[in-house]
């Protein structure tokens, strides 16, 4: 603990201090918001796997598919989810859509 006290003396100095803890708060508000907004994201895409799982599996239990071909089903979903991941196409990215042709051809040339 340092015993040396340290505090604004004049106007000025108050104002700095002022302006200094506003921007600290603006600052770390923002931090906050954006670790809010990125596990928010996470929660939704990780929500959407859920729904899509209880979806095959309900598929499937309502349709009686035997044990072994589900166990098959099973395990192809869960070998392609990382290759679906990987595998973009140009009509997946929707800030593609507005690109001139001439750009869509050079990139359709270069994948």
């Amino acid at each position: 603990p340092a015993s040396m006290e340290v505090v604004p003396r004049n106007c000025y100095e108050r104002f700095f201090t002022v302006c200094v803890i506003i921007c600290a708060l603006v600052s770390f508000s923002s931090f906050v918001s954006s670790i809010t907004d990125a596990m928010t994201q996470l929660r939704r895409t990780n929500e959407q796997k859920l729904q899509q799982r209880s979806m095959v599996r309900q598929y499937i239990l309502q349709n009686r598919i035997s044990f072994r071909l589900g166990g098959m089903i099973y395990a192809f979903l869960r070998k392609n989810k990382d290759a679906q991941q990987k595998n973009l196409r140009l009509r997946d990215v929707q800030a593609f859509a507005g690109m001139p042709d001439s750009l869509k051809t050079q990139l359709h040339a270069e994948v």
